[in-house]
């Protein structure tokens, strides 16, 4: 019965230490991915950062167009006559 009892403990034994090297794993790859996330929240606040000083750099009233099609008009966006462009 000892020899039993000897089997069983060396058994759990094993089992727990599989059990541990599997939640270090695990706890390895979650750091590995909250490191991840912080990398991205920087990158997208960086975009967001970015495109709020594009914004900021927009004129503010649009009747001075950046680009006048009036002086570059060949004819070809021009809806033949009675057809409208659309």
């Amino acid at each position: 019965m000892s020899d039993k009892i000897t089997l069983l403990a060396n058994q759990m034994t094993q089992l727990t230490e599989l059990v541990v090297t599997r939640f270090s794993m695990l706890d390895q790859r979650l750091r590995g991915l909250e490191d991840d996330a912080v990398e991205l929240r920087g990158l997208l606040k960086a975009v967001v950062s970015g495109i709020e000083r594009l914004n900021s750099r927009m004129p503010l009233e649009y009747d001075d167009p950046v680009f006048d099609t009036e002086d570059q008009d060949d004819g070809f966006l021009t809806p033949p006559p009675g057809q409208f462009r659309h």
